[in-house]
């Protein structure tokens, strides 16, 4: 029993004892999201996983649906908030190419043919 006090005496006092570490000194992470549709939901699972074991991200950058994700994610969302846009996304629209503003590229264009006339 001496010896349990001792050894706990002399771990507090000679700093033996590990202390969480502070903000200032924790090592930075940094955040790299790859390319591809499909990989858009597992960008979001590990987003999950850090946040669930509260590893912070200090930087984030991707490329195509990573860009996306992580663009998202840098708004300030959490992980159940990123998955929410990317599911509320209409991705038929999205992937056909079209612009869906029809009466701004009718706009544009009798501008653009009011401009050659003149």
């Amino acid at each position: 029993m001496f010896l349990a006090l001792l050894l706990v005496y002399f771990s507090t006092t000679f700093g033996l004892a590990q202390d969480a570490p502070t903000a200032a000194n924790r090592p930075k992470l940094g955040l790299v999201l790859e390319g591809g549709g499909a990989l858009g939901l597992a960008h979001i699972g590990v987003i999950q996983w850090l946040e669930e074991h509260r590893i912070p991200v200090n930087y984030i950058a991707g490329t195509s649906m990573g860009g996306l994700v992580g663009g998202v994610y840098a708004t300030g969302r959490n992980a159940a908030e990123v998955r929410e846009v990317v599911k509320g996304i209409n991705w038929d629209q999205v992937m056909s190419g079209q612009i869906p503003f029809s009466s701004a590229v009718s706009a544009s264009s009798s501008t653009l043919s009011v401009a050659a006339s003149s």
